[in-house]
């Protein structure tokens, strides 16, 4: 009994982790989703408003499954899949590493500051 809640609680964390992980990646990601679907900053605004309206809705939908099979259950099956999910798509896209590649992708990376004297 004590071992699997310990169970229980690290898949929370790691659960909560999760979370914040999402989150810094839609705030890092919203620049280029701006820009690759031609974007206003109002349309931003909806579409990471929409995300979050549909995250909102499936943790609610995760709850009642959650009081129908068991919180335990539902626990350790949100976070291998929210944890699997997300390691399958973060693959980088070939478009991706060829933008990673160029030179100019570098160049910013390697500069040092202006010094100020």
């Amino acid at each position: 009994m004590g071992a699997s809640r310990y169970l229980v609680l690290a898949a929370m964390i790691f659960s909560v982790a999760m979370m914040s992980v999402d989150q810094t990646i839609v705030a890092i990601a919203a620049p280029t989703i701006q820009h690759g679907l031609s974007l206003t900053s109002t349309g931003l605004q909806w579409v990471i408003n929409g995300y979050l309206v549909s995250l909102a809705a499936l943790f609610a939908l995760g709850g009642k499954v959650s009081d129908v099979l068991g919180h335990r259950r539902m626990v350790l099956v949100g976070t291998v899949g929210k944890s699997s999910s997300g390691t399958t798509t973060a693959k980088p896209s070939s478009a991706t590493r060829r933008r990673q590649s160029s030179p100019r992708a570098t160049t910013w990376a390697t500069s040092s500051p202006a010094s100020t004297s």
